[in-house]
């Protein structure tokens, strides 16, 4: 290991053909830049404990066998203030797993491949000034493992592919974060547009955590998240945190989107291919503003499950409801509205979708058509001068009282 402590900036220059520069085991720096010709290796933690750190690992920019910026697994990169890393020729590659912390601002100028859990993390001590950027046309590859970004500002030019595994990006400093097409509707500094969306690959995406702020999304495409095989997970844990869809509809292969006070949303929703599942109230307070608000004409279509989830807060909505779904839909909390209700389970007649309630259901004296292979009510549903209509589906039969029937009703 190596400590210059005494020493204010460190520079490193391996300048001659072929020259590269190794560091074995833990060493610190007030400020370090290093340049080589070909190739910088890292088996340890690089730390800086004043200024930047820099690395540049193809200082001449001409190709030779080894221009590359190696990190051996578990290896850390940590900055006081900036983080830059460049291998112009080359690559930043790890057989295994790494971890970049940086103060302030960390950019990625070149590909990064690696072979286990990869951690990004920017503004690490939370005052909202760093920001982590990938460059244009550069790509993060874990191999199937996952890939965690959180920064102050995430500015993705380039491409994330954690194959298999998982994407979390979290912006830091209870930063809000807006997803898709926001031109039209919010004022959010920190975005992840419909192509930075298009550039990730994975199994799932998860935007926010526990501690993230309010999100924000507005006009997503399907073919914006394709290459996101089990869909979004949104997150707006912090206190008062909420999540709003705009009011241009959005499509996912699936989105589970779950708020600590409200969700709102203002267009149709789509999935493609999993659930579609909303909460609104997800550490369960009572919050003043922790409904599930379903606005403006607002229809939800799942190809799987629909699950809606208010806790104390309440599902609400200002027009005839609409849900469709190929499989059940499931209501966990009070449904109170003054309009049509039409629940469509098992919507693709297949026998396997079950209208399941939780809380009353009330329609203010309108209609409510129940379509399903079966359902179970655990509470009241009430129509008032309306008419309730209850359609099975798949020729399913109906038994009322005694009487036997696919779909059972006492």
């Amino acid at each position: 290991g190596t400590s210059t402590d005494a020493i204010g900036t460190v520079t490193l220059n391996a300048l001659e053909e072929s020259k590269n520069v190794s560091f074995v085991g833990d060493s610190t720096f007030n400020t370090l830049n290093v340049s080589a010709d070909n190739g910088i290796s890292i088996n340890g933690s690089v730390e800086t404990v004043v200024g930047n750190l820099t690395l540049d690992a193809d200082v001449d920019q001409t190709t030779l066998d080894n221009d590359k910026l190696y990190l051996e697994d578990g290896s850390t990169l940590t900055s006081a203030v900036n983080l830059e890393l460049t291998a112009f020729q080359g690559a930043i590659e790890s057989n295994g797993a790494v971890t970049l912390n940086s103060v302030g601002d960390m950019t990625i100028n070149q590909d990064v491949i690696t072979d286990g859990t990869s951690r990004f993390s920017a503004d690490t001590d939370g005052d909202g000034s760093g920001e982590f950027n990938l460059v244009a046309t550069k790509t993060i590859t874990t191999q199937g493992n996952e890939l965690h970004i959180e920064a102050s500002v995430l500015i993705l030019d380039g491409s994330l592919n954690a194959g298999g595994s998982f994407v979390s990006l979290v912006a830091t400093n209870s930063a809000e974060i807006a997803v898709g097409d926001l031109s039209k509707e919010f004022t959010v500094s920190n975005t992840l547009a419909n192509n930075e969306l298009y550039r990730i690959t994975a199994d799932q995406l998860f935007i926010g955590d526990e501690d993230a702020n309010s999100i924000y999304v507005n006009n997503v495409l399907i073919s914006d998240n394709s290459n996101i095989a089990n869909g979004l997970v949104l997150e707006a844990g912090l206190d008062d945190a909420s999540i709003d869809f705009g009011s241009n509809a959005s499509t996912f292969r699936a989105i589970e989107a779950k708020a600590d006070n409200g969700l709102v949303v203002n267009s149709t929703l789509t999935t493609t291919v999993g659930d579609l599942k909303l909460e609104s109230n997800l550490n369960d307070d009572i919050d003043d503003n922790a409904a599930l608000s379903l606005l403006n004409a607002s229809k939800l279509v799942s190809a799987k499950n629909i699950v809606l989830d208010a806790t104390t807060g309440g599902i609400s909505s200002d027009s005839i409801l609409d849900l469709e779904a190929d499989d059940d839909i499931t209501i966990n909390d009070t449904l109170n509205i003054l309009h049509a209700i039409n629940l469509k389970a098992d919507n693709d007649d297949l026998g396997n979708g079950l209208i399941i309630t939780s809380g009353a259901i009330s329609s203010g004296g309108n209609d409510i058509l129940l379509q399903a292979s079966d359902i179970e009510i655990s509470n009241s549903i009430d129509a008032g001068a309306g008419t309730i209509t209850l359609t099975p589906t798949d020729n399913a039969s109906i038994g009322l009282g005694s009487g036997i029937g696919d779909v059972q009703i006492t």
